[in-house]
């Protein structure tokens, strides 16, 4: 069993999916090139990336830790066909962010 990824990018600008606005706090995320990204809207102990197909299918998900306000965390798309996806981006305190995406 094999698989093989193959992207081709040239100059590809960054797309601002979406943004989530709330009171205090703004988080971005967007695809550049070959990656997801999110702007960090504040410091959080834990949050988690989730990326979803159109079918609701959990495709990726990442944790991490120890984040600072204005973090940018960035997931590598290798796992994602080209397509629409959705991405939830959940801090340790219960805050929810999410976005489409399109890679």
């Amino acid at each position: 069993y094999a698989r093989l990824n193959e992207f081709s990018v040239l100059n590809m600008p960054m797309t601002s999916i979406g943004t989530v606005d709330e009171e205090t706090e703004k988080a971005s995320i967007y695809v550049k090139a070959n990656c997801v990204y999110v702007d960090a809207p504040s410091a959080t102990e834990s949050a988690t990336i989730d990326i979803y197909s159109l079918s609701g299918k959990k495709i990726v998900t990442r944790t991490i830790t120890d984040i600072l306000a204005g973090d940018v965390i960035s997931v590598h798309s290798f796992d994602l066909i080209p397509g629409v996806y959705t991405v939830r981006y959940t801090t340790a305190e219960g805050n929810t962010y999410s976005a489409k995406i399109k890679i």
